[in-house]
């Protein structure tokens, strides 16, 4: 899911932005939401909340009391990954923008224009962030999951069940292909599993018990090499 968050105090030119921003993500196949903000309060407020944004696009001029250029250095501290664009009338403002990393700087007057190329720019950076991301491609759709949310994996006769922290993603894939995708943050347990080491919140001698609560079965086959991988991570954070 690619989430993407808008900070402007215009109704109108609010209303236009989350149309076009829609069109465009709509002919991406991909899936995605868009939360629109009149005020940068609200944006916070919702961040307050563990509410994430992959892209935001947000007006440098916003009121008397705020900017969007402090605001967007407010939210990189709390999501260092996040792809700012920032969107004004005013070009005595150009210079500004360079205080924070941004990826696109769009005009009002051009924004029909240059909207689908600040797009187009966050979604391949979006997608080729190396292993941070697991690209999935169905029939008719291609989704894009950031490894740090996948729980796990699971196999049911040819589909595959991605659990991830916003959700299911259910396709079709070569399930032993999956963990050379993934990387060494990914175990088997059981041969019809995948887990995210980074989400496994105990081990017993039946079961690996994952952050959501799920109950992931541990076989012998399997279950030494994700015990073995475990003690070699702890014993490296113990070294340093």
């Amino acid at each position: 899911m690619f989430n993407i968050a808008i900070v402007d105090d215009n109704k109108s030119f609010l209303y236009h932005m989350e149309e076009k921003l829609r069109k465009e993500m709509y002919s991406k196949y991909m899936p995605f939401y868009i939360q629109s903000y009149e005020t940068a309060e609200q944006l916070i407020a919702d961040l307050s909340e563990e509410k994430t944004y992959d892209l935001l696009f947000i007006d440098i001029r916003l009121d008397e009391n705020r900017n969007g250029i402090d605001t967007a250095k407010q939210i990189i501290e709390r999501l260092p990954e996040i792809q700012i664009v920032f969107i004004t009338y005013y070009p005595q403002y150009y210079l500004d923008v360079y205080e924070v990393p941004h990826i696109y700087l769009i005009t009002k007057d051009k924004v029909d224009a240059l909207l689908p190329k600040a797009l187009d720019t966050a979604l391949k950076n979006y997608k080729n962030s190396g292993s941070d991301t697991l690209v999935i491609r169905t029939n008719y759709e291609t989704h894009v999951i950031r490894r740090k949310n996948i729980l796990y994996l699971e196999k049911k006769l040819r589909q595959i069940i991605a659990h991830t922290t916003e959700g299911n993603l259910t396709f079709y894939g070569s399930f032993k292909e999956i963990p050379a995708q993934l990387g060494e943050r990914f175990v088997r347990p059981h041969k019809s599993y995948i887990v995210n080491v980074d989400h496994i919140e105990k081990i017993d001698r039946r079961f690996v018990v994952i952050t959501d609560g799920s109950l992931i079965p541990l076989s012998r086959t399997y279950g030494n090499k994700l015990l073995d991988t475990l003690s070699g991570q702890m014993t490296e954070g113990e070294d340093e």
